[in-house]
C-alpha cells in the first residue's frame, strides 16, 4: 500500500481533474458520453434537438431543456432523438427519463449498437447490473474487439456478487488489457475486478498501470473512486485524508459517474 501511494502522488504526480473523458482507442465505440457525437452520427437530427445540444454546451440549462422538450414533442419515433434524450437527461442526473429514452431508442432499432451501449450505460448508473451485461454482451458479439463493451461487461459482471460472473469478469477484463493500445480504463477496470476478488495487491498493480497511460493525470472519476476505494483500505490516517480529498472532488462534480452512489457510502464513512 505504501508503495502504491507513492507510486501515485509522489512519482506520477498524480492530478485529479473534474472533467471525465473516455479515452479513444483503434476498437473503442465513439464517445456516446459525448452528445456531439449524435450531430455527426443522424445528420437529420432535428434541429430542437441540436439546439438543446448547442444550449447545454454553453451552459444554458434551461433553453436546453426547452429545445429537448420540443424535440421530443416534434419526432419520438426517430432513434438519434431518443438517444439525444437519454444522453442528456443522464447528464441532467435525471436517470429515470434516461432509461426511459435510452430503452425507447433501443425498441425503435433492436440492433443498434449505440443504442445498445448506451442502454447499458444508463443501467450501470441504475445499479441495474443485469440489464448492463445483457446489453454490453449483445455488443460484444456483435463487435468482439470493441474496448468499451469488454470494459462495461467486466464491470457489469464483477458488481453482481456472483462468483462465476467474478471469474466471468476477470477474464474479459483481462482481455481487454491485452488489446493494441489499451486505454487507462482497462487497466482500471482490471485493478477494480482485483478488488472486488480481495487481491488489493493485484489491483493496485492493474491501477497503477491506469494512472501510468494517463501520464498522471486521471480524469475519469470512476478511476478515481477505483483508487481511493483501495486507499480507504489503509489503517494509516494520512492515506485515508487523501482519500477524502479525491472523494470531495469527484463528489463536488456535476459530472455523472456510475459509481456515485458508492462514493457517496464512502465518505460518509470516512
Amino acid at each position: 500500500m505504501k508503495k502504491f501511494i507513492f507510486a501515485l502522488f509522489i512519482f506520477l504526480g498524480l492530478t485529479l481533474s473534474a472533467a471525465a473523458q473516455w479515452q479513444e482507442s483503434p476498437h473503442a465505440e465513439p464517445n456516446l458520453h459525448n452528445a456531439w457525437y449524435f450531430l455527426k452520427k443522424f445528420p437529420d437530427l432535428s434541429e430542437h434537438a441540436r439546439d438543446a445540444i448547442h444550449f447545454r454546451a454553453e451552459g444554458n440549462e434551461d433553453a436546453s431543456k426547452q429545445s429537448m422538450q420540443a424535440a421530443i414533442r416534434e419526432n419520438m419515433r426517430h432513434e438519434g432523438v431518443r438517444l439525444t434524450v437519454a444522453l442528456w437527461s443522464l447528464e441532467m442526473g435525471n436517470i429515470r427519463q434516461a432509461s426511459q429514452q435510452a430503452q425507447a431508442a433501443l425498441t425503435l432499432q433492436p440492433d443498434s449498437t449505440d443504442a445498445m451501449y448506451l442502454r447499458g450505460i444508463v443501467a450501470m448508473h441504475e445499479k441495474d447490473y443485469v440489464t448492463a451485461e445483457t446489453n454490453f454482451f449483445k455488443l460484444h458479439v456483435l463487435i468482439p474487439d470493441n474496448v468499451a463493451a469488454i470494459h462495461y461487461l467486466a464491470l457489469a459482471l464483477c458488481e453482481q456478487n456472483d462468483p462465476v460472473k467474478l471469474k466471468r469478469a476477470e477474464r474479459y477484463a483481462r482481455l481487454n488489457t491485452r488489446m493494441k493500445d489499451a486505454p487507462p480504463e482497462a487497466f482500471a477496470a482490471a485493478g477494480w475486478v482485483q478488488f472486488k476478488k480481495g487481491d488489493l495487491a493485484a489491483a493496485e498493480k492493474f491501477l497503477l498501470e491506469a494512472v501510468r497511460l494517463s501520464d498522471g493525470k486521471v480524469t475519469n472519476p470512476d478511476i478515481k473512486y477505483y483508487i481511493a476505494a483501495v486507499m480507504a483500505n489503509s489503517a494509516d490516517p494520512e492515506l485515508r485524508n487523501h482519500t477524502k480529498e479525491i472523494l470531495d472532488e469527484i463528489l463536488e462534480s456535476k459530472t455523472p459517474f456510475y459509481m456515485r452512489a458508492d462514493a457517496e457510502r464512502l465518505r460518509k464513512t470516512l
